[in-house]
Parts: structure tokens; sequence; C-alpha cells
């Protein structure tokens, strides 16, 4: 009740109209009980993702990536036919089609050549 945001007072009225009173010493043990389910809760999943780290399946992920956020989500998820918007504060900015610069990768044949190996080449063949 004194936590750090308050509730707003229409959903208290609704909550309050269609509920029975609760006698105190009974919602003091439900409180109890749920905070307990909740403290066992919160220590299962840090174990687990204790346990995916450790196993290799988790990892950190670099901020240094040049990719935006919503292109990191696009790859993670496998996601097809995606179009993102870029909007910076007010402004529509750009406009993206994934499927297009997916397909372009695709098509682009792929060679290790470096343009040293390139030159070579050039002259050999001159």
């Amino acid at each position: 009740m004194f936590g750090l945001f308050r509730m707003p007072r229409f959903i208290r009225r609704f909550i309050r109209r269609r509920t029975n009173k609760m006698p105190v010493d009974k919602a003091i043990k439900m409180k109890e009980r749920l905070s307990l389910a909740y403290a066992f809760c919160a220590w299962n999943l840090f174990g687990f993702l204790a346990y995916l780290m450790y196993k290799g399946r988790l990892t950190k992920v670099d901020d240094a990536n040049e990719e935006s956020q919503g292109r990191q989500f696009v790859k993670m998820l496998h996601l097809k036919n995606v179009t993102l918007h870029e909007v910076k504060g007010l402004n529509y900015i750009q406009k993206y089609d994934i499927n297009e610069e997916v397909s372009a990768k695709t098509d682009a044949p792929e060679t290790d050549v470096t343009n040293e190996d390139q030159e070579q080449l050039q002259k050999e063949s001159d």
C-alpha cells in the first residue's frame, strides 16, 4: 500500500466492489505466502540463468555491434517479411526492407579473394 507507485483510485474501487472483505490475519498470511512464492521463483530463475551461462547457451552481447537493435532482434528471432522504420525524435527518417538486404547479400557471390589477389590475377591475365 505504501509502495513506490500508488494504484489508481478507480482500479482500487473496482477491485473492492467485486471482492469480499478478508480478515487482517488471513491477509497477512497470504502476503507472506505470496512473497515466499515470489522469492522461490526468482531464486530458481537466477539459478536457471546461471546454468545457461555455464553451459554456454547464454552469452554476453557486445554493444559495439554496428547494427541497430531492430536488426539484431530480426536476426535473433529469424523473422521474415520485416520492414524497419527509423524514427529519430518525432521525425521519420527512413524505411528499411530487410528482405531486400538479405536477398542482396545472398545473390552476391561470396569470395575470399582480397584486393591484392585480384590485382595479381589481373596482372597474370594481361
